[in-house]
């Protein structure tokens, strides 16, 4: 999640761990690029694992989206009547991308202007041909979320305005939008592993989480006596939303914390997580089963987080930075984490942990896909294939020769937590095929299959 207001946090002692085994990706080596990264994983080379996909701002250069091998400008060509040297006049710029069908990026970027709120813009960039175009949204002050269902093909935005926060969507090429709370409302948007949208929120000092409930929306108090910051929202492994926010009592400098709230039942409990360092300024949360992992800024370097049976403890990422700023949190199909960040003097960096092992017993297992029946397989059948998926997610299978060609249409599934049973009609010509599977979550499975 992009947090653009510096939320201030004075922080209490846990534990905190000396540097461990991190290794640092330095994907945009530019001094002062990486601001804002939005991470998600997403099909890269021909290999079964997916690949860090980021979308981010740097100061004079714009937009830039790396696909997990190489860094290129995703800046639309400006509009007619806009001034040639707006780059340079944009004092910020947030990102945040979706991968549609394909790990085809789209970007919502706004560039933003303090002093003049009333001219920031909001622009969804996406590929045609090769090049970047872009589509107008209008006005936005940021606190950008975008995700995209692959079971609808309907693009999710969210994002805040000087009339309040803004909900819309894209299906069949044309936007929608519909306003939501008043002016003093901000918050996140995630599509729950149905592909529903679903928003933790802030509006008059207290946080809310909502689901979309036919063409409206049904939410539901999760703390209101917190005088909460911006949330990051996610869900276990059972589909259950989590969310991390800063909060204060009100009390006095120095009373800022972070929280951490889970659903249970349709009962919430929120808890504070009391982390040493200084203070914290921007941060997000991944869920692995149900066991939450957080990344923050602070002063002592960027910070990653979990919460364990002896509670929260914290280790230090990169040592050579000072400061980890923006970063953002995923959990990757090998079960390690990767924090995306901007390193103050050193660019746009990432950070791969560990393998995490003995989470928790209800941690979810890799996705898998073999096939069932017997192979080599012979021309023009239908073999059976065995797809083990950790949760509901959608997905699409599709096939490749050994060029890397695609084998006949690609086949969109709906798969279930645990066995789903597909099945694949194998081409006219003997060979080897190799068949992908790609979640909305960016897991990836792939099977040989040889065609006699």
């Amino acid at each position: 999640m992009r947090l653009l207001p510096a939320l201030f946090l004075s922080l209490l002692a846990i534990p905190r761990f000396a540097f461990a085994a991190w290794t640092i990706v330095p994907y945009d080596p530019a001094s002062g690029a990486g601001w804002s990264p939005s991470l998600r994983m997403g099909p890269g080379p021909f290999v079964d694992a997916s690949v860090p996909n980021i979308a981010y701002w740097s100061p004079g250069s714009g937009f830039h989206y790396y696909d997990g091998v190489s860094t290129q400008s995703a800046n639309p060509p400006l509009a007619a009547s806009g001034p040639p040297d707006q780059l340079l006049l944009i004092k910020y710029g947030e990102a945040a991308l979706a991968l549609v069908e394909g790990g085809k990026p789209w970007i919502a970027e706004a560039t933003l202007d303090s002093d003049h709120p009333a001219q920031n813009t909001l622009t969804i960039a996406h590929q045609e041909n090769g090049a970047w175009v872009g589509e107008p949204m209008g006005q936005t002050l940021g606190l950008l979320s975008i995700d995209y269902d692959f079971d609808t093909g309907k693009l999710h935005l969210f994002h805040q305005t000087s009339a309040g926060m803004v909900y819309a969507w894209r299906q069949g090429g044309t936007w929608h939008s519909e306003p939501f709370e008043s002016t003093t409302a901000f918050g996140v948007l995630e599509l729950d592993p149905a592909g529903n949208p679903a928003l933790a929120y802030v509006t008059s000092g207290r946080l809310y989480y909502a689901t979309r409930v036919g063409n409206g929306w049904q939410s539901v108090l999760v703390d209101g006596a917190s005088n909460p910051g911006v949330p990051a929202l996610a869900f276990n492994g059972t589909g259950r939303p989590r969310i991390l926010y800063g909060h204060s009592t009100g009390v006095g400098p120095g009373d800022y914390f972070l929280r951490y709230a889970y659903e249970t039942n349709g009962a919430w409990t929120t808890e504070p997580i009391a982390v040493a360092g200084g203070s914290v300024y921007d941060y997000d949360l991944a869920m692995l089963g149900d066991v939450p992992y957080i990344a923050f800024q602070d002063s002592v370097a960027a910070t990653f987080g979990t919460r364990g049976p002896g509670g929260w403890t914290v280790e230090d990422i990169d040592p050579q930075t000072p400061y980890g700023q923006y970063p953002t949190i995923v959990i990757d199909d090998a079960y390690r984490p990767i924090i995306a960040y901007q390193a103050a003097g050193f660019g746009a960096r990432y950070a791969i942990g560990s393998q995490i092992v003995g989470v928790s017993p209800t941690a979810p297992p890799r996705l898998q896909l073999t096939a069932s029946s017997a192979v080599p397989a012979p021309r023009g059948a239908s073999i059976a294939l065995t797809a083990d998926a950790p949760r509901a997610s959608a997905a699409r299978l599709t096939a490749f020769d050994v060029s890397g060609r695609t084998i006949g249409a690609a086949h969109r599934v709906a798969l279930e937590a645990g066995p789903n049973r597909l099945a694949w009609q194998t081409p006219s010509r003997p060979g080897l095929a190799f068949l992908r599977l790609v979640t909305d979550k960016g897991e990836v499975a792939t099977v040989r299959v040889v065609i006699l």
